[in-house]
């Protein structure tokens, strides 16, 4: 009963994710993820497939070593007769076997009680005694392989059918494959039936499935829903029930949609324009098919490789329209259609399918990741080997197929992305590479007077700084703190008494008086960097920190070893040239202002100097965490 509820919470949750565009994140997934992904999916696919080789009865348990098996009658015997009035006479009718009959007879009875689903039998059985722990009474089902006269003709099926639909697009798109193959099997399996009277067969869909089509009535007004008994939404039991697995259905849901539509994108070449509208259309068939009391679902990479193969160029919607008006049109008024279609040919099918989605060069990418180097770049070595691509790749690749298998897609993809953004980030941290440089006082008066003779255009500035010379707003019209003041060109720099721009005469003389000292000192300076004389200080003059790298929480602790920044030895006036580093989260800001810290409790100042747009406006939205350190942009220093 609690199915339906399920569902339909899901796509409230694919809802939610359309509405705060969570698709764009799917730029994120990694290749190797998508391999993983793909692999994954086509062993769960190719082991699925199994079963249409197996039968399966239940049975009851019986006293004496006798027990009774439910299931149809062979499809022999049922020629002569509707096969689907066959199917539903059959769940009345029971055989009993005993297991010490020597000759191993079958002996027909009825049924002592009804059973709990419908099964099918194909062929003489005898099974095997109760399994133990059976109780008298109980129910249980028990799989065997089909008879092996039959696994011959269904293997003729599969090949057939993999055969049409690999070929028939090489010679026309018009017919669609995959129809034509099945067409082409139900006519062959009522050929051989008709021409030996009934004695050489294979199973086909209405005698493997209880399939019932009609029009779909809301599961609250549904009488077979309502004998079930459905719960009620006002007790907190039910909804404890079906959160989490509604969360893990949408999670899982919208991974596998965005993740086929990215394999559609790289198959055919094209680029969906706005890929969120897959998560709005998947979110609002999942409620409406738990309201008519269905399962729901998401994009099926089978189905959609059975598309791609059968001529569909991923530009258009014309496959996909035709596809769900034909299931609807089959599930309202004729399901009967599908009853004869043979299942060793549905099986040839989604072979195609497994073929078409597994990614067969990840193999060699394996097994070339493996070898040792001396192997690969061996003078005789073939030049596959040259594939060899870095071990952690492997590595997450062969983690997400066994996560796919093990648990779910969603766990895998989000094992296998952090396992990926955790190399990253490490690979990332590595390349932080800090060089000095110390200017003379002649060096440090030349760039002042660069500095201040340079013309600056007004810009349009990416957050919002007010280039009239006042305080910056963000949205909430809040300056900078009270420290903060404004160069001509609407760029942050703190002054304050012994700051940088004070002592190097920039034009920035406010004080952390007040919030408006601080703007009529911006305004002052912005008019008077060419009237001011230019000095430069004493000796040593200044040192400069070139930063290489981006900085951010993976090397931020990095960047605060002692010996990196060393304020007992530097002189009073220090910049840290941001030209090819950036600032990118409050772990950065954090570690800057811990940097600026010493040199400000040793009387010195620390000014970061080329910060680009998007570090001017991680620290300009967190002025008020800044406390140790100025800055300039780009645009500024240029």
């Amino acid at each position: 009963g609690y199915v339906f509820y399920i569902v339909i919470l899901s796509g409230i949750f694919r809802l939610l994710a359309a509405l705060l565009r969570l698709a764009r994140y799917v730029a994120m997934i990694p290749e190797q993820v998508m391999m993983g992904f793909v692999n994954g999916l086509s062993i769960i696919i190719a082991n699925a497939q199994l079963h249409n080789f197996k039968t399966v009865a239940y049975q009851f348990c019986r006293p004496e070593s006798e027990y009774y098996f439910l299931g149809n009658r062979t499809i022999a015997q049922t020629m002569g007769q509707s096969l689907h009035d066959a199917s539903r006479a059959a769940l009345d009718v029971a055989v009993v076997i005993s297991n010490t009959s020597a000759t191993g007879d079958a002996h027909h009875g009825e049924c002592e009680q009804p059973a709990p689903a419908f099964s099918h039998f194909i062929g003489e059985s005898h099974g095997a005694p109760p399994p133990p722990g059976c109780r008298v009474g109980d129910w249980f089902w028990q799989s065997s392989y089909v008879p092996s006269f039959i696994v011959p003709l269904m293997l003729l099926h599969l090949v057939m059918t993999a055969t049409i639909v690999t070929c028939l697009p090489r010679v026309t798109s018009i017919i669609p494959s995959s129809l034509a193959a099945l067409v082409v099997a139900i006519v062959l399996e009522q050929i051989w039936r008709a021409a030996s009277g009934g004695d050489v067969y294979t199973p086909v869909v209405g005698e493997v499935s209880d399939l019932r089509g009609g029009v779909p009535l809301p599961f609250f007004i549904d009488p077979q829903w309502l004998d079930a008994g459905i719960p009620s939404l006002l007790e907190w039991s039910t909804w404890t029930n079906i959160v989490e697995p509604a969360f893990v259905l949408a999670g899982a849901g919208i991974v596998e949609t965005l993740m086929t539509m990215e394999l559609v994108s790289l198959r055919t070449n094209t680029r969906t324009r706005n890929p969120n509208q897959q998560l709005w259309a998947l979110g609002g068939t999942s409620i409406v098919a738990g309201l008519l009391g269905t399962m729901g679902g998401d994009a099926m990479i089978g189905s959609t490789i059975i598309n791609l193969t059968s001529g569909a160029n991923g530009r258009y919607r014309i496959s996909g329209t035709v596809a769900a008006l034909t299931i609807a049109l089959i599930t309202v008024a004729i399901s009967d259609v599908i009853f004869w279609i043979p299942t060793g040919s549905l099986v040839g099918v989604m072979v195609v399918v497994v073929v078409s989605t597994f990614s067969w060069p990840s193999l060699v990418i394996l097994l070339v990741a493996l070898l040792p180097q001396r192997v690969r770049e061996h003078p005789r070595a073939p030049r596959f080997l040259r594939r060899k691509i870095r071990r952690i790749d492997a590595v997450v690749i062969v983690v997400v197929t066994i996560l796919t298998l093990a648990f779910d897609l969603l766990v895998a993809v989000i094992v296998g992305v952090l396992i990926a953004a955790f190399d990253y980030s490490w690979r990332t941290a590595l390349t932080l590479k800090v060089t000095t440089e110390t200017l003379t006082p002649e060096q440090a008066q030349r760039r002042l007077r660069a500095r201040a003779a340079a013309k600056r255009p007004e810009q349009r500035h990416p957050v919002g700084v007010d280039k009239g010379g006042g305080a910056a707003a963000d949205g909430d019209g809040s300056g900078g703190d009270a420290s903060g003041s404004s160069d001509g060109d609407g760029v942050v720099i703190t002054g304050g008494s012994g700051s940088w721009a004070s002592k190097f005469a920039l034009g920035s003389r406010s004080s952390k008086k007040s919030k408006t000292s601080s703007k009529t000192s911006s305004a002052d300076g912005a008019d008077g960097d060419d009237k001011k004389p230019l000095t430069a200080p004493a000796e040593p003059a200044l040192k400069v920190y070139h930063v290489r790298g981006p900085i951010f929480f993976g090397t931020a602790q990095a960047l605060q070893v002692p010996g990196v920044f060393t304020p007992e030895d530097d002189p009073d006036y220090v910049e840290v040239e941001f030209g090819q580093s950036a600032v990118y989260d409050y772990s950065a800001l954090e570690a800057l202002n811990v940097i600026g810290e010493r040199y400000t409790k040793l009387g010195k100042h620390l000014h970061l100097r080329g910060l680009n747009d998007p570090s001017h406006k991680v620290i300009w939205k967190a002025d008020d965490l800044r406390k140790h350190f100025t800055y300039s942009t780009a645009a500024h220093d240029a």
